[in-house]
């Protein structure tokens, strides 16, 4: 069930981003296809930081391979501790990007959340030890 819910893009899910510069915006829809196929990312304006870095939630309502990153990558704003798609290096800060809301319907047809406490996560600016 839970599979087809994925499958079917009746799933709920949402991350939160520490990135590079501040945003200038509140909220940012990106619509850019990624390997030759349709995606869209909600992108929304937590705060930002005095290190010159944003906080962000992020909506997909798809699922391509590292989709968040590449999106944020596209508008200017590579998720802070990529090596791939930004411009960190070994040593820097991990990835920040961390998945935590899942909601869908279960068999019952109840609506099912799990949500993770973030306190604490995406506000460190310490390198990897």
């Amino acid at each position: 069930h839970l599979s087809e819910a994925f499958a079917e893009r009746k799933v709920d899910k949402r991350y939160r981003i520490r990135v590079q510069g501040h945003c200038e915006f509140e909220q940012l829809s990106i619509e850019e296809p990624l390997d030759g196929k349709a995606c869209h990312s909600k992108l929304q304006l937590i705060e930002k930081l005095d290190d010159g870095s944003s906080r962000l939630e992020v909506k997909i309502g798809s699922g391509r391979k590292h989709q968040i990153r590449r999106h944020c990558a596209h508008i200017g704003h590579p998720v802070l501790g990529d090596r791939l798609y930004g411009n960190a290096s070994e040593g820097d800060i991990d990835l920040q990007l961390c998945a935590f809301y899942l909601g869908f319907k279960d068999l019952a047809g109840e609506w099912r959340v799990f949500e993770i406490n973030l306190a604490g996560h995406l506000d460190s600016n310490q390198t990897k030890s």
